[in-house]
């Protein structure tokens, strides 16, 4: 008997087979196969059974943090619209809660686990009249982080003793970090003012199931488990979108309870996960076998390419991403390539989830025909 994450009282069950699957962490390393993964009977909700080995896991990852590192620290970009346009996350997201949120020229702003401050930066370029903080676990980019303009100061202590309140708190790529959540919430919500706002960008476990391998990944949030979070924590959610950033969900809240439509768990969400993570997996390694005498390649450089260089024994040439601070980069000891760099007659393998390889492929394809660009398959 464990207790859920979200609903707190509802009996945590756990999922065979997981075990088996090599895992990564969310600085994109290779982690050791193992871990619990659980889903609640009550909610539904799925989560990592929180437990000594996991805390002593935890320990181990934070303590050789990397971030970004396959691009000497600069953020991951993202497409946004049908022509795919890269930019990155961070100005993604400031630009949609600029445009869905009615913010005033002046307030201050919190970002808990601001990391190298890229949220801090593109937030500080938008609203360049808020007065910015940001809380982390370490003082590794102090130095960085207070040089954005209107940072007031990294703290590195705990969020209680950060001082004052604010207008907005943001917990990007956060919460799902968090063992104890619905707590972490509340105390989240002492830190807001009277009128604050609450934003918090999470990964959409339904629509990506790799998320399931992150060993770091306290629980793995759907927009139904999500919703349901936010709300018993105290938060009444205005804007819930998954369309800010693909295999996202950002979710925009004030302090206070409300009317708000919760979304249905859409069926078994956990299994249907594992079922897309075995059938990719046995996809990757049947390209990689039909490709020999070529050269094969892993598109992208992230957690589901990390993920594939470990199912496939790392035996790829190289990796193909479309991010220009990637390109030309080392990755699992390979080279990252832009698509155009990829050698005539190489199979490439398109291991995303969440509706993308399908597209992904078809448009490199057209661009790049002498490659054969071989999507994995779609997520039921």
């Amino acid at each position: 008997m464990f207790t859920c994450h979200v609903c707190t009282n509802g009996d945590v069950r756990e999922l065979a087979g997981y075990a088996s699957f090599p895992r990564v962490t969310s600085d994109c390393k290779p982690w050791p196969a193992g871990g619990q993964l659980g889903v609640c009977s009550r909610c539904g909700a799925m989560q990592k059974i929180i437990n000594d080995q996991w805390r002593a896991d935890i320990a181990r990852i934070y303590q050789d943090y990397t971030i970004y590192f396959q691009a000497s620290g600069a953020e991951q970009a993202v497409f946004v619209g049908e022509a795919a346009q890269l930019m990155s996350r961070s100005d993604r997201l400031v630009s949609q809660i600029v445009a869905h949120v009615d913010l005033p020229p002046t307030g201050r702003l919190l970002d808990i686990g601001c990391g190298n401050g890229a949220f801090l930066g593109a937030f500080s370029s938008a609203l360049p009249g808020w007065l910015l903080a940001g809380t982390e676990l370490s003082e590794t980019n102090k130095a960085t982080v207070e040089a954005i303009r209107g940072v007031e100061a990294l703290y590195t202590c705990g969020l209680a003793e950060t001082p004052g309140c604010f207008g907005l708190i943001s917990l990007v790529h956060v919460l799902e970090h968090i063992a104890n959540p619905s707590e972490f919430l509340r105390a989240v919500a002492a830190k807001l003012e009277h009128e604050g706002t609450l934003f918090v960008e999470v990964p959409d476990a339904a629509r990506n199931p790799v998320d399931l391998l992150i060993a770091d990944h306290a629980t793995h949030f759907t927009v139904a488990s999500l919703a349901a979070l936010l709300e018993s924590a105290g938060f009444r959610i205005t804007t819930l979108s998954e369309e800010w950033v693909s295999k996202e969900i950002s979710v925009v809240a004030r302090k206070g309870h409300g009317p708000a439509a919760v979304p249905a768990m859409r069926g078994d969400a956990a299994a249907s996960a594992l079922d897309w993570l075995r059938a990719t997996r046995e996809a990757a390694r049947a390209v990689r076998g039909r490709a020999a005498g070529r050269k094969f390649g892993l598109f992208g450089s992230s957690i589901a390419a990390t993920w594939l260089a470990q199912e496939v024994d790392r035996a790829m040439d190289f990796f193909v991403d479309e991010d220009i601070h990637r390109h030309g980069e080392r990755f699992f000891e390979r080279t990252v390539l832009s698509p155009d760099e990829v050698p005539d007659g190489s199979a490439v393998f398109v291991g995303i989830a969440g509706g993308a390889a399908e597209r992904i492929a078809r448009r490199l394809s057209q661009s790049y025909p002498a490659v054969s660009w071989i999507p994995g398959p779609p997520l039921v």
